[in-house]
């Protein structure tokens, strides 16, 4: 579980940067905090049960958990999550993202 620091706030983001894939939407925003906060959304459109969606943002925030050192501070991250996203790699998706938008430390 991720630290209650690190978690974003419902309808708190206000997009500077959008990305949009086939997998899901990336919005990116500066914050005046030390710290990068990371928010999930998951709709019933990827499936009705709510374990399945749970289960996706599980994996999500552990793969930011295992690696938060190596994330940019100061930033604001909401993934929205499209069709297709429960049968990929999850971390592969999340830092590939991360990595070219260069919020990744050096």
């Amino acid at each position: 579980m991720l630290k209650k620091e690190n978690r974003l706030p419902r309808g708190f983001l206000k997009s500077e940067s959008t990305i949009n894939s086939y997998l899901y939407v990336f919005k990116i925003a500066k914050n005046q905090k030390n710290v990068s906060r990371f928010g999930f959304i998951v709709s019933k459109k990827i499936d009705k049960r709510a374990t399945v969606r749970n289960r996706i943002r599980r994996k999500f925030r552990s793969c930011i958990e295992e690696r938060l050192s190596e994330i940019e501070r100061g930033y604001d991250f909401l993934f929205i999550f499209k069709k297709n996203i429960e049968k990929t790699n999850y971390c592969e998706i999340l830092f590939g993202q991360l990595e070219k938008g260069s919020y990744l430390k050096k």
